[in-house]
This record gives C-alpha cells, structure tokens and sequence, in this order.
C-alpha cells in the first residue's frame, strides 16, 4: 500500500488545488467563480494549517495568529449556529420559555432526541425569516394554534416546509383555515401525540430522505467553481499526512455535538473503543451518523468538517484501493444503488447539454452493491 504523500508548506497545497482545478476544467473561469472557489480555498488552507500540527513550516508561521485559534471543536459542531442534519425541528409558541420549564415532554433535551437540530421561537416574524434562510433544509414544524395561522399561510409554499403540527392548549381553534393546508398533519392537545406522531414522520423521513444529489456544473453557473474545487479537495484529503489525535478531537467534537443524545453517544463510544482503519468501510454502511454527517457536510460544502473527517476518508479510499489491488477484475466493475430522486433533479439531468461545457456531478459519497436485487 502506498504511503501518503506529505505536502509541506502551504504554497505546496496552494499549487495542488489551483492546479487539478484548472486542469479538469477547459473553461474560462469567470471573476465571480474564481471569487467563490478561492473563498473555499482560504476555508480550506485555514482548516489544515488551525488543525494539523503535521506541517511544521505552516504551523509556525501561524502560530500566533488570529486565524489559529478560529476554528475549535466547539464552534465546528455549535448546534446553535450550525446544522450537519439533512432536516430541523422549528418550534413557535409565545409562551414557549414557560412551556419548555414546566413541560418535561416538551424540553428542548427531549425535542433533540427527534430532532437533532431544534429552534424555538415566540415570535412570527423572526420564525418565518429562518425557515426562509434555511431553504435547503428539510424543515417540520410545530406551531401554536394562536400564531399557527400567520405562519403557515407565510411559510406553506416553502419547498422545505415539510409537515406542520398544531399544538392546541385552547381546545378553541379555528377548523376551517387548518383543512385549506395539507401539510397540517393534526392538531393536538396532548404534547405526548404530538410528539410521537412527529417522532414517526421524521423516521418516514429519513427512509426516504432525498436531498439533492446531483449539481450541473456549466460556464453559466458562476458558483459551481465550489463543486469543481470540493472533487479536488476529497482527493487531497486521502493523502495529507494526519496527527495522531485526530481521531481523539474527532470523538471530542462530536461528543459535545451530541450532548444528551443517548443513542448517538453510544455509537460514538463503541467508534471509540473499536474503530480501525481497515474497519473504515463497515463504519459508513452502518445506519448511523457517520455517514449522515460526512454527506451533509460535502452537501454543505463544509471544509472544517470535511477535514475533520479528513481521517476517516483516507481510510475509505485506502481500504477501497487495497480491495481493488487484491481482486482480479478483466473489465468494469457493474455495482447497483438504489435513489430517491426529486422529479426536478431528474428534469435538470435531461436539460444537461452535453456538447458544452459542462457535467452533473454527485455532491455526496455514493453506496453501492454488486447485488442487483
């Protein structure tokens, strides 16, 4: 097995990426693009030079800047600005600060064991404008029966609205505006249904979660430069040199991530005490967050957490490239993954011309299996 290739400086993974993207791409790339992927770029570089101390020519040259001290576990996984889920829980009550004190059921602790990412609210404006800012997001929402109205008929042609649930505390509520909604799923006065009809539509939900897959990248797309960039990224990925306690501030991230979540917190510790390297594959076809996490944030175009998980994708494609040199293949390899996908991905792929520049591109790591069946 190959050893990594070890870049030493900066410049070195500068040249790397600057250089693979402008050979992969024959287009001119336009001012606003060239913005955009030197943006990820600089995300990029800080990310290796504020986490690795494997470059020691970089790390001295940073050591006692701002940018050093930026980017710590705490504020990759802070749960109160960042999401690394497909989905969210959005929570409107104007009384919702007394609610959460008096109603166990209904603590915030308790909502993030259905939902990972939760935001309460008490007022319209402010929940509309991040339901709107959060517009790739799959988004469930509870309302009160008093605010539900305003909400929803401001909210309800989002394409990420996904169900709305009335919690009801009046027993006096109007029928006839709820029934125009079909993503209404019922209106509840009892917060123990409610919840459990929340708590089996998110797993309906993550059966079935079809975010987008796929990105076209063409000269008329000043933004795809991200994409473009994020391939050459991952490659880089699989062969920078790693510290040794990577995989230790790994688990401390996600730890405090996933802070009073039982179920994640025992995974985390069996990754813990049992992850190998060669063992890299079986931890990303397990249903758990390894997976969910690494795609969003490839969805998410997130190079902190990419590079988190810098680790983890170099043991992928290690693990992969041995399996590949140790079965005899005469020819191409036939695998088989079932996929949801929307009706306007499938549209966008047929539009795609392919006498011009430009390619569909998958933003997420891809399963497969030689099994049609």
């Amino acid at each position: 097995m190959k050893s990594a290739k070890r870049f030493d400086s900066e410049d070195e993974i500068h040249d790397k990426l600057i250089n693979t993207n402008s050979q992969q791409s024959s287009m001119p790339i336009m001012e606003m693009e060239y913005k955009a992927s030197t943006s990820l770029l600089s995300s990029f570089v800080t990310a290796i030079i504020t986490t690795t101390s494997t470059i020691p020519s970089v790390q001295d040259n940073y050591q006692n800047t701002s940018t050093y001290n930026v980017m710590q576990q705490h504020q990759i996984f802070d749960r109160e600005k960042i999401n690394l889920e497909s989905h969210q829980l959005v929570w409107l009550d104007p009384t919702v600060d007394r609610n959460q004190e008096s109603d166990t059921l209904a603590s915030l602790e308790n909502l993030r064991k259905i939902v990972d990412y939760t935001k309460l609210f008490n007022n319209v404006e402010q929940c509309q404008q991040f339901i709107e800012q959060t517009k790739t997001t799959t988004t469930f929402i509870i309302t009160s029966d008093d605010l539900g109205e305003q909400l929803v008929s401001n909210v309800y042609n989002l394409k990420n609205v996904y169900s709305i649930y009335i919690y009801n505390t009046t027993n006096n509520y109007q029928q006839e505006w709820i029934s125009n909604y079909s993503k209404i799923k019922q209106v509840h006065s009892n917060i123990e249904q409610l919840l459990n009809e929340l708590k089996d539509d998110v797993h309906k939900y993550l059966n079935h979660d079809n975010e987008t897959i796929f990105r076209k990248i063409g000269q008329e797309n000043t933004t795809d430069g991200f994409m473009s960039l994020l391939v050459d990224i991952v490659d880089i990925l699989c062969y920078l040199p790693y510290p040794e306690d990577c995989r230790r501030k790994f688990i401390e991230a996600l730890r405090e991530y996933y802070h009073g979540k039982k179920a994640e917190l025992t995974v985390l510790e069996n990754f813990e005490q049992d992850y190998r390297s060669d063992k890299a594959i079986w931890w990303y076809t397990r249903d758990n967050f390894v997976h969910r996490l690494l795609n969003r944030a490839l969805r998410q175009r997130n190079i902190e957490v990419l590079f988190l998980f810098g680790f983890f994708i170099q043991d992928i494609y290690q693990q992969l490239k041995h399996k590949r040199s140790i079965q005899n293949f005469d020819g191409p390899l036939i695998v088989y993954r079932g996929q949801f996908i929307r009706r306007d991905e499938i549209n966008k792929i047929k539009e795609c011309d392919y006498d011009t520049a430009s390619s569909i591109v998958n933003n997420s790591f891809f399963s497969a299996t030689t099994n049609r069946d």
